[in-house]
C-alpha cells in the first residue's frame, strides 16, 4: 500500500512497484490508509510524513494496532521530503523499518521491498540499532553547532541591531549579560526535560536567548543550530521560526559561501526589549 496526500506521488510510486512485480493499493488520506488495512490483506505500507490531519508516525501506529488486533504483520516504510536524523529515529521507534527520501528512485524502492520482505524479528539488534541512531543524532547535532558558528556576512540594511544604551553599552555590564543569558539557557534546558519533555519548555523563548547570546559573542548562528538550541523537533522549529520570520521578530541572512544555508539575527526593537527584561531581571 502506498499512501501519500499527493495522488501524483502516489501514481508514480504504485507504478514503480507494480514494474517491480508487486501489486499495489493506494490511498491518499489516513481514513483511506485505514480502510485499505481493514480490508485487505497488506503486507508493506509505504506512507508519507507529512499526512494532513494525521503525521505519517501516527499512521503507522494506527495501522499497525489493526494489523496486530487482527494477527497480522505488517511492515512500514517511511517517506518524507525533508529527512532529518531525528525523524529518522523516530520512524524506527514507530516501528518502521526503512526511511527514504523523495525522490525515490526505483533501485532505492526495490531495495526497500526487498529488506522489508527478508525481515527477521530482532528486537535486541533493533534496540541496539535504535540506541546508535540516537547517538549519532546527539554527535551530528553537537557538530551541526560547532561547525555552523562562524563569522557571518553583514547583514541587510538597517537589520543590524545597536546596542542598547544602559545594558550592554559596556565590557562589564556586556560579560555579566553574557553569563547571565548562558545561566538561563542552561536553566531552560533543564526544565525542558521534566515530563520527558513534553511538558514544559519554551522553544522560541530559547532561539532568542540563543541568538542573543551569539550576538553578544559576536558570532553567527544558522537555521540548524537555532532548531538545535531550541530543544524542540525540527520540523516544529523550523515552524516556528518561520514564523517568527514573518512576524518581524528574526531575519534571516544567507550565507555567501553556502547558499544552502542561512544565520538568524534579532531585528533591533526586539532585541532592545530582550536587553531591557533581562538587565532589569540581573539587577534584582
Amino acid at each position: 500500500m502506498v499512501v501519500d496526500d499527493d495522488p501524483d506521488w502516489v501514481n508514480e510510486c504504485a507504478f514503480m512497484i507494480e514494474c517491480l512485480g508487486y501489486m499495489p493499493v493506494t490511498a491518499t488520506s489516513a481514513m483511506e490508509a485505514v480502510d485499505h488495512m481493514r480490508t485487505a490483506d497488506i503486507a508493506i505500507a509505504i506512507i508519507d510524513y507529512h499526512m494532513p490531519n494525521c503525521d505519517g508516525l501516527s499512521l503507522i501506529h494506527r495501522l499497525s494496532a489493526i494489523a496486530a488486533a487482527e494477527g497480522r504483520q505488517t511492515r512500514f516504510i517511511m517517506v518524507t521530503g525533508h529527512a532529518s536524523m531525528e525523524l529518522a529515529v523516530d520512524a524506527m521507534r514507530a516501528s518502521a523499518m526503512d526511511f527514504l527520501q523523495k525522490p525515490v528512485d526505483r533501485e532505492d524502492l526495490r531495495k526497500a521491498l526487498q529488506r522489508a520482505n527478508g525481515l527477521h524479528e530482532a528486537s535486541v539488534a533493533r534496540s541496539l540499532l535504535l540506541d546508535k541512531i540516537s547517538s549519532l543524532s546527539s554527535e551530528l547535532s553537537h557538530l551541526t553547532r560547532l561547525i555552523d558558528e562562524r563569522p557571518v556576512a553583514a547583514p541587510p540594511a538597517g537589520a543590524q541591531p545597536p546596542a542598547a544604551p544602559g545594558t550592554a553599552a559596556t565590557q562589564d555590564d556586556e560579560r555579566n549579560m553574557v553569563d547571565y543569558i548562558r545561566g538561563l539557557l542552561r536553566t531552560e534546558a533543564k526544565r525542558s526535560k521534566l515530563g520527558g519533555g513534553a511538558l514544559f519548555g519554551d522553544p522560541a523563548w530559547n532561539i532568542l536567548l540563543d541568538l542573543l547570546l551569539a550576538r553578544l559573542e559576536k558570532r553567527a548562528v544558522s537555521v540548524s543550530s537555532a532548531c538545535i538550541a531550541s530543544g524542540a523537533p525540527t520540523s516544529t522549529a523550523l515552524r516556528l521560526i518561520k514564523k517568527l520570520i514573518s512576524d518581524d521578530v528574526l531575519y534571516r541572512i544567507q550565507d555567501e559561501r553556502d547558499g544552502r544555508r542561512s544565520f538568524l539575527g534579532i531585528n533591533a526593537n526586539v532585541e532592545k526589549m530582550m536587553l531591557d527584561y533581562l538587565a532589569g531581571q540581573l539587577q534584582r
